[in-house]
């Protein structure tokens, strides 16, 4: 494994899932850097056109690598429901109270004078003292929220679960994710057959391909209207499940996801990279 610090996602979709993915991935690089005790600030994603390009401050190493312990990528999203299928010891994202905490933030700022219920003021609470007392919602709920009322929770958290369960066999993930991206023109196909071999081998549970769900792919299905489809293009109704956990990743630290006022209709914005 060379000491590479230039990282290359294609463009497979032409839309923000390709965005998505390249963030979520850069995440993933920032948390090895981290835990490897290296610089994880000054991360470079930049847009080079038919691909993104993801600049390191400093090379991850195999045996940085081989050092690596396990951790959590993106929290499952927790409801009372998914807590009685799971048991009291699953772990995640505590929906129902952050619903809560939400509530409770919105219903004392509308008793506070207007302009304690500006961006400026909940940016600078130093200068609004009576901010201080009020918890806000986690930054993360409007996310899961989006997720929750689209009804994917389990697709989702399956996803989540599944980077969770590999424990120390998140170091193989790691080095395909590496592999994969270490060039442009990103050989999806074989890094799927090399990961068909690493389950067969460790005996994992679930299959290569997921559902392309459409939180964060914009144009799924659109390979089934093809003269020509592939299940491994971006934008089709399947892809490889670690792509789609690296877009969920992507989606809470790059999307902003709103219901339209005075209507059931939900925008997305995805920061794009220049």
């Amino acid at each position: 494994m060379d000491e590479q610090l230039t990282y290359y996602i294609d463009k497979t979709s032409g839309t923000a899932a390709d965005t998505l993915l390249a963030v979520g991935f850069a995440t993933l690089l920032s948390e090895v850097l981290r835990r490897s005790r290296k610089p994880s600030k000054g991360i470079i994603l930049q847009d080079a056109g038919t691909h993104y390009t993801i600049q390191l401050p400093a090379p991850i190493t195999a045996s940085d690598l081989q050092r690596l312990e396990p951790f959590s990528l993106i929290k499952p999203l927790v409801t009372d429901k998914h807590i009685e299928k799971k048991g009291p010891q699953f772990d995640g994202f505590d929906y129902q109270y952050q619903q809560e905490v939400s509530a409770a933030y919105y219903e004392k700022l509308k008793k506070l004078p207007p302009e304690y219920r500006t961006p400026q003021a909940r940016a600078n609470k130093s200068q609004y003292p009576l901010l201080a007392d009020i918890q806000e919602p986690d930054p993360q709920l409007g996310h899961y929220r989006t997720i929750n009322q689209m009804k994917i929770a389990s697709s989702f958290n399956e996803l989540a679960q599944r980077w969770i369960e590999l424990g120390p066999l998140q170091r193989e993930h790691v080095f395909l994710l590496f592999m994969l991206f270490g060039q442009p023109q990103n050989d999806l196909s074989a890094t799927v057959v090399a990961w068909q071999q690493l389950a067969k081998e460790h005996i994992l549970k679930g299959k290569a391909l997921v559902t392309a769900l459409q939180i964060v792919n914009a144009t799924t299905g659109k390979g089934a209207n093809r003269t020509k489809s592939s299940i491994l293009a971006e934008g089709n109704q399947e892809s490889f499940w670690l792509l789609e956990l690296l877009k969920f990743v992507g989606f809470m630290d790059a999307a902003a996801p709103y219901v339209v006022q005075g209507s059931k209709d939900r925008k997305t914005y995805v920061l794009q990279p220049k």
